[in-house]
C-alpha cells in the first residue's frame, strides 16, 4: 500500500496557512484569484508572532535538558551556556520583522535553500 505524502503535505500546509490567516499573521482572499499573501502590515510584524502562533514561546523558558526545576537559581549544567543564546534569539525575533528577514534573503546575506 502506498501513501501519498504529497496529499498529506498539501493538507498540512493548507491547514497551517488557514491558521496563520485566522491569527492574522498572513492575509487570505477567497475566490478565483484568491490565495494567501502578506500585506505591508503582515510584512512589518515581528517574526516572533509567527513563532508564537506555530510553536509557542515556552521553549524560551524551558530547560534545554528537559529539567522542570532549571532556572538561574537552580541551573542545569548547561543553563548559563544556553541562556544567552536563547535570550539573543528571542530578542532578534522580537526586534526583526518578516520583511527584515526577507530582505536578508533577497540581498544574499542568508539563504532558505540548500547548496
Amino acid at each position: 500500500m502506498q501513501i501519498c505524502l504529497r496529499g498529506i503535505l498539501e493538507k498540512g500546509l493548507a491547514k497551517l496557512l488557514q491558521d496563520l490567516a485566522k491569527w492574522k499573521v498572513i492575509t487570505s482572499a477567497k475566490g478565483p484569484n484568491g490565495g494567501f499573501y502578506l500585506t505591508e502590515k503582515n510584512k512589518n510584524a515581528a517574526l516572533i508572532n509567527v513563532v508564537e502562533k506555530i510553536d509557542g514561546l515556552d521553549k524560551f523558558d524551558s530547560c534545554v535538558l528537559g529539567l522542570s526545576e532549571c532556572n538561574p537559581n537552580n541551573p542545569c549544567p548547561i543553563h548559563f551556556s544556553i541562556a544567552p543564546f536563547k535570550d539573543k534569539l528571542l530578542a532578534d525575533l522580537k526586534n526583526n520583522s518578516i520583511k527584515d528577514y526577507a530582505i536578508k534573503v533577497q540581498n544574499g546575506e542568508s539563504f532558505l535553500t540548500e547548496g
